[in-house]
């Protein structure tokens, strides 16, 4: 071997390769904790689905014959988008669902706090947790994860999808 190629061999990455590893590499930890967080939190609401349209009609944010419907809808969809996440099916719906999803828990939240409800929170996790303000924070950082998640996803993808035409381009 030459000293050249050894040097070559031995060069550093550029910067912004190395920082694009490091983003994918935390991107995929997100999403599978994500992915685990939203199957976890939804199994338990489809096993006891009775508990769970209790926390929901505690809400007092949807007519009483939408209740049952929605507490059969909800767990189901994390479920899905939780699968998604995990395997990597659809991440760009996957992240935008989940985000979209902690739009509407965090308002939630918030709304029931405004008006001094004591309700269950009806996450998933544990079955005793109340609305509280710790409970509104963590819904909100949640989504602004998820919407990190989504919007860095959009732009990793959309920059590999740009590296990839540039080598096709270049090539003889």
């Amino acid at each position: 071997m030459t000293e050249a190629t050894t040097m070559i061999g031995s060069m550093p990455e550029p910067r912004g390769r190395t920082r694009a590893k490091i983003l994918s590499w935390c991107l995929f930890v997100l999403r599978l904790a994500f992915g685990l967080m939203m199957i976890w939190a939804s199994v338990s609401k489809i096993i006891d689905t009775t508990n769970f349209m209790v926390a929901v009609q505690g809400y007092d944010m949807l007519p009483l014959w939408a209740v049952p419907s929605f507490a059969v809808i909800l767990p189901w969809t994390e479920f899905f988008v939780g699968i998604c996440l995990i395997s990597g099916f659809a991440l760009r719906g996957a992240w935008l669902i989940t985000a979209l999803l902690f739009v509407s828990f965090t308002i939630s939240h918030a709304f029931v706090l405004a008006r001094g409800l004591d309700v269950p929170c009806g996450c998933g996790f544990r079955p005793e947790d109340k609305v509280t303000p710790f409970i509104l924070a963590r819904s909100a950082a949640f989504l602004a994860m998820a919407t990190f998640a989504w919007f860095m996803h959009t732009r990793i993808r959309t920059f590999r999808d740009g590296a990839c035409r540039d080598r096709e381009r270049s090539s003889p």
